[in-house]
């Protein structure tokens, strides 16, 4: 892909198709380390709105319930539950990875200690901890949600309320996993593309039929490398977690502390102090403005003269150095 002499470039149809991206709407650039990212602008604001104008039916849902949810939505994406094993999701292929229960325990406490918002009538706050721990883009996550309810509400405003607020929930749960799964199938394609270039695949073949054939055999034979990525991730949010919990008690603890405080007296006086300046300068004061009429005490008025030779030369005041 070239860029034009305006800085101009062609989103590949395939990566449109993928983000729906239309004509006419609107996108954000930003830089990400080495990394230009372009991202579709959504109302951040209109979707936390309406999100919390709506009653996602978090009345009768305990911890055990949404703790029993997320194992369920976890399992079956790849993991046998026992074991340390792993497997894709036809389940012909199972790998044994030390420490895998652990670290898929850990995850579901992680969901379940995120969902305390839920429960206490606050939904979009645990999407924000969904993303936050599964480093994903919160307004890509709440957009997404946000469409997904309103779709549900077209079936009427009490649907919610006829299946339950446990469907609800899994939904939101279920769409923090599949887009955490895309992320790491970016990262696996990524990957894999890396390594065909290296064995001269891509100068071979070309892009377009190594990316087919990459995107195929994830999808048909070989999800359980997407799988074991997978579980590499969760280690990460295994290991990001340690001491969160206590972390964020004692955070919480530490700034309520400061609710008391008042401002001290130096800052209260630079303010004043900077406050006078900007002042100064929107308005100057008297004494500059009669200033500049002001002749130096030290110059002798000149006499008009048309020949230069009978100018009078000012007295120059005395120097001491």
């Amino acid at each position: 892909m070239k860029i034009s002499n305006k800085g101009q470039i062609v989103i590949p149809k395939h990566l449109r198709d993928r983000l729906n991206i239309k004509p006419g709407m609107e996108v954000n650039w930003r830089i990400r380390g080495q990394f230009l990212v372009v991202e579709l602008k959504t109302d951040v604001k209109k979707n936390i709105e309406f999100l919390n104008s709506k009653d996602l039916g978090a009345e009768g849902l305990d911890e055990e319930m949404c703790t029993s949810i997320i194992r369920d939505l976890v399992y079956q994406q790849f993991y046998t539950g026992s074991d340390d094993k792993i497997t894709d999701r036809i389940g012909n292929k199972v790998v044994q990875v030390r420490g895998a229960d652990a670290i898929i325990r850990t995850v579901i406490d992680v969901l379940a200690y995120a969902s305390r918002h839920w429960r206490n009538g606050h939904p979009v706050e645990t999407l924000r901890e969904f993303a936050h721990d599964f480093e994903l883009d919160f307004p890509t996550v709440i957009a997404r949600f946000s469409t997904k309810i309103e779709n549900m509400l077209l079936g009427g405003e009490d649907l919610i309320q006829l299946m339950g607020g446990e469907v609800v929930y899994a939904m939101a749960v279920g769409e923090i996993l599949s887009q955490f799964r895309t992320r790491i199938g970016d990262l696996v394609t990524e990957s894999l593309f890396k390594d065909a270039h290296e064995r001269g695949y891509i100068a071979k073949l070309d892009y377009e039929t190594v990316e087919n054939l990459i995107t195929k055999s994830l999808a048909d034979e070989y999800s359980i490398l997407m799988n074991l990525k997978v579980l590499q991730e969760f280690a990460k949010i295994n290991l990001n977690t340690v001491g969160k919990f206590d972390y964020d008690k004692l955070a919480a603890e530490m700034l309520d502390s400061y609710k008391n405080e008042e401002t001290p007296i130096h800052i209260i006086k630079r303010r004043e102090r900077r406050a006078k300046r900007q002042n100064k300068k929107i308005k100057p004061s008297k004494k500059t403005t009669k200033s500049t009429n002001i002749r130096p005490k030290s110059f002798k008025v000149l006499e008009k003269s048309t020949d230069k030779k009978d100018e009078q030369i000012p007295d120059l005041p005395d120097f001491d150095f």
